[in-house]
């Protein structure tokens, strides 16, 4: 068997080009039908691993942006809180001197 059956069975009959090289472009025909489907399989995998890094991506930066969302409002929480603490110090240090201030009074009347 020559494993060019489609030019094998033209050469049974009226053919216009040597046998020879009509066996040698199906062979050729052949090869590259199967070089190209390598391509083409070679070349889904790698569209579909581009797309499923594509899918990680847009998973980690939703991640990253929903986290820094996170972190911007316990920071605020945070400051705000600080702030509150910060205050009810300043209230308490000023209520301490009113009071210091008012038992200084009483000392100095009942002296």
């Amino acid at each position: 068997m020559s494993g060019t059956p489609e030019t094998d069975d033209i050469a049974r009959g009226n053919h216009v080009v040597p046998v020879e090289w009509a066996e040698q472009l199906e062979r050729e025909r052949d090869e590259a039908r199967e070089h190209f489907r390598d391509i083409a399989e070679y070349g889904t995998e790698e569209i579909n691993a581009a797309v499923e890094l594509r899918q990680k991506l847009a998973t980690a930066l939703l991640e990253r942006d929903e986290a820094r969302e996170r972190y911007a409002t316990e920071a605020t929480e945070h400051m705000l809180s600080i702030n509150r603490i910060c205050n009810e110090r300043d209230e308490a240090v000023e209520e301490g001197r009113r009071l210091t201030a008012i038992l200084d009074l009483i000392k100095k009347e009942a002296q």
